[in-house]
């Protein structure tokens, strides 16, 4: 999966700068790298929770770290490539650049030592043994025990890949995690045109994008510091950061200095990235060993789904709005996306309220 992954990274950008000379073309290209960085990040996740159980929040903060020093290099770099090499080189550099992605994914190795461990629930353990050929009884059965048999498993089939249903703490972590990317993604689409239609230059709008992937990068640093000394919670693991980025995309579409418009984008790079990195850690605190790859798979899934829905979003207003001002409720500034948020934290707190009172 991770060769699959950083050979697609690399490949959408190349063939984006040797045949990328329609607007459709473009699409395909970007989105075939798109599903390469998500088959790439996928394997790097996996990879880190296997290997290091222990103290894999912290490790993560440190993933998380060099994926937003790439963020916040890549709009200057392109830009700079673009200056020098024109629009297609500047896609042949950046498709032979992201190419390093196979070389770090023959560096995943999986862990040979790691089983399976059964889940505490009995009928979990039954579906895991029809899955794999084990029953108990008499081998010959008449047709309507076989019958029913194959009916079991295709329900438990169901079951094993729908992880969150047996743990419904883990349900409301991707939920949460959903939203968090969906804003993010309406955030920085929106980010650059709505600096040139307050009337930035192009490289000064630019640096809007690299701001928040700077305010990112003390994001990550300082959700390592909050890991390491374990005092993360889902207090401040989302509910802070999303009051904090609310502050800061009111700050730069009311201030008219460039100078806070900075400011305040670093201040909405900084919240995303902290709420990532927590959110992305606490994972094996909802989600048992048992259901980790499925879990981790669906929630992939879920976030994926809400980033194409923020896309979508964004486009529109792109297309339709000639100021962006009202378009950038990517952290919540419309009535209905600030109730849902403000719901999903309460939920997230009573479950985690529940989970924390439970003994073991």
């Amino acid at each position: 999966m991770g060769l699959l992954g950083g050979f697609l990274f690399g490949l959408g950008f190349f063939c984006v700068g040797l045949f990328g000379g329609q607007l459709w073309h473009f699409f395909i290209f970007m989105g075939t790298t798109a599903v390469g960085v998500g088959l790439l990040d996928f394997a790097s996740f996996m990879s880190f929770i296997v290997h290091f159980k222990t103290n894999y929040q912290s490790l993560n903060s440190i993933r998380k770290l060099f994926a937003y020093v790439g963020i916040s290099l890549l709009p200057p770099l392109v830009e700079l490539f673009r200056s020098k090499f024109g629009f297609n080189g500047s896609y042949l550099i950046l498709g032979a650049i992201c190419w390093n992605g196979v070389v770090c994914a023959l560096l995943l190795k999986d862990d040979k030592t790691h089983q399976k461990r059964s889940c505490s629930h009995s009928s979990e353990k039954k579906s895991y043994d029809l899955l794999n050929g084990k029953t108990s009884g008499d081998s010959h059965k008449d047709q309507d025990t076989q019958t029913k048999d194959k009916g079991e498993l295709i329900v438990c089939n169901l079951r094993l890949l729908s992880s969150v249903t047996s743990h419904p703490l883990y349900s409301g972590l991707i939920l949460t995690e959903g939203l968090l990317y969906y804003n993010f993604v309406i955030w920085a689409v929106c980010l650059v045109p709505y600096g040139r239609s307050v009337g930035l230059k192009p490289s000064a709008a630019v640096f809007l994008s690299t701001a928040g992937g700077f305010g990112g990068l003390v994001g990550t640093l300082v959700a390592f510091l909050v890991c390491y000394v374990d005092k993360m919670n889902p207090i401040s693991a989302f509910l802070v950061p999303a009051l904090l980025c609310n502050c800061g995309v009111f700050g730069y579409i009311i201030t008219k200095s460039s100078l806070f418009k900075y400011l305040f984008s670093s201040i909405c790079g900084f919240s995303f990235a902290f709420a990532d990195t927590a959110l992305s850690g606490m994972v094996p605190r909802y989600v048992c060993s048992y259901h980790l790859r499925q879990g981790a798979a669906i929630g992939y899934i879920v976030t994926g789904t809400f980033m194409q829905l923020g896309g979508i979003i964004s486009g529109q207003s792109l297309k339709y709005k000639k100021v962006l001002t009202p378009s950038l409720p990517p952290t919540f500034p419309d009535t209905k996306m600030a109730s849902a948020t403000q719901k999903s934290c309460a939920d997230i707190l009573n479950c985690y309220d529940s989970w924390s009172s439970t003994p073991g």
